[in-house]
């Protein structure tokens, strides 16, 4: 199966039995109908003067866009959200500043008709 024509699909489970954790299902679809799943990740330990921490390391996994934006909407619907994204952040401000801008031309709207004389 090549990892570039497998489609990754993504499950988070919140599981307080752990504590503060959250457990990261995946499993992917190649095009042939084909499933495959990940082989359980393990970290190892390495001293401080080990010589591998001064090579280049590979990627833990890589991933599409397309397979980025499934594991996204999964942390989503977890309930994980950003801490500070600059997306939604800004986003805010862009439409803190419309609304600003509304509520400017506003006041000026009813100010200008409000003085505005009879005819």
């Amino acid at each position: 199966m090549k990892l570039s024509e497998t489609e990754f699909h993504f499950r988070i489970d919140n599981n307080a039995s752990f504590g503060d954790t959250a457990e990261v299902y995946m499993h992917g679809r190649s095009p042939d109908g084909r499933r495959a799943i990940p082989a359980r990740a393990q970290l190892e330990q390495l001293a401080p003067d080990d010589p591998r921490l001064d090579m280049h390391m590979e990627p833990f996994i890589r991933l599409k866009h397309d397979d980025l934006q499934r594991l996204m909407d999964a942390l989503w619907h977890a309930g994980i959200r950003p801490s500070e994204g600059q997306g939604s952040a800004g986003q805010l401000a862009a439409v803190q500043a419309h609304l600003k801008d509304m509520q400017d031309i506003t006041q000026k709207t009813l100010a200008h008709i409000l003085t505005k004389p009879a005819a």
